[in-house]
């Protein structure tokens, strides 16, 4: 993935996490505080209705994303 102006470099777990839990409301953790730093964890927990809520905002998140990507390349 691109910077936002699809010249950029691509961004970082650390910045991929952040927008996860502003774009999304969804935490992870970045996968270098478990010895895998390309990795990403997703946090849950609680009600199954907010488990497939999260699910339906990270798979949102990321299908914005990816169009966002084909509108650059």
């Amino acid at each position: 993935m691109l910077g936002a102006d699809g010249a950029g470099p691509a961004p970082t777990i650390d910045d991929i996490v952040g927008r996860l839990v502003t774009e999304a409301g969804v935490a992870g953790v970045a996968g270098s505080a478990f010895g895998d730093p390309g990795g990403l964890r997703i946090s849950y927990g609680g009600p199954r209705d907010s488990f497939e809520l999260g699910l339906d905002r990270l798979i949102s998140a990321f299908e914005t994303w990816d169009a966002a990507a084909d509108l650059v390349m």
